[in-house]
């Protein structure tokens, strides 16, 4: 009965440590089915970006949306700030358009108050016509100053040569002592802004000669010099002696 009683301790022993080892067995391959998770879990969270949901607290939640509030009220203020800027700028910017010529304005109501008392003096008949011209000359001299304070010039016209990009013709004239391309007279002023041109000048050009004229200038050249040579001619021959006649 010993021998049998051993034998079952033995056998259960036995038994006992299949069982260990199968629970070490079914341990170890947890373990590794849990590393296997994390690391799936891990690369999935950098395939995301790397946000993982995360439990918060119910304070830290309060925080956050009182966080999101505050933020999104101070985004609707600068949106509403940004709006009302706008709307100023383009107010300005009409008001600007729509008054930039003020002060030029302001200054040209000298100018009218001047060439109305003149029109007024000249209508009394108490003034002489030379006083008149003489306050029209004032006048004028005047408004040009006043144009010359804002950068506007009268166009110079020291070279008599035609520029179409300051110059427009508005006629043209044959003339034998004047070549071709050249301004023969001003019909109209030319001004400029500054260094950009704000008026072309009316002009009269120049023709030039024509064929005809040149042609007839060249032959009455030919024949003048003609005459100077047969002139010549004559000087230099002297004329034959007459035979005298014996009595």
């Amino acid at each position: 009965m010993a021998d049998n009683e051993e034998g079952k301790i033995c056998n259960e022993e036995k038994s006992i440590s299949e069982e260990e080892k199968k629970s070490e067995e079914c341990l170890k391959d947890s373990v590794r089915f849990e590393d296997f998770a994390r690391e799936e879990d891990s690369k999935k969270e950098e395939s995301q970006g790397g946000i993982s949901p995360k439990m918060v607290s119910l304070e830290e939640y309060q925080r956050l949306e009182n966080q999101f509030k505050e933020t999104k009220e101070l985004l609707l203020r600068v949106a509403a700030d940004f709006e009302n800027y706008k709307k100023r700028a383009a107010k300005e910017k009409e008001d600007t358009i729509k008054f930039s010529n003020e002060s030029l304005l302001r200054d040209m109501l000298e100018t009218a108050d001047n060439l109305e008392l003149t029109l007024l003096h000249s209508k009394s008949g108490s003034v002489n016509s030379e006083d008149i011209i003489k306050g029209f000359e004032i006048t004028v001299k005047g408004f040009l100053e006043l144009l010359k304070r804002y950068g506007v010039t009268p166009l110079d016209m020291k070279e008599d040569i035609f520029d179409p990009n300051f110059h427009e013709a508005v006629g043209v004239v044959e003339k034998e002592d004047i070549p071709a391309g050249r301004i023969v007279k001003v019909e109209r002023k030319g001004y400029m802004l500054r260094d950009r041109l704000l008026r072309p000048a009316l002009v009269v050009v120049s023709k030039g000669k024509t064929v005809e004229q040149k042609a007839e200038k060249v032959a009455d050249s030919e024949k003048v010099a003609e005459e100077e040579e047969e002139g010549h001619k004559c000087i230099a021959e002297p004329e034959p002696e007459k035979p005298e006649n014996n009595k």
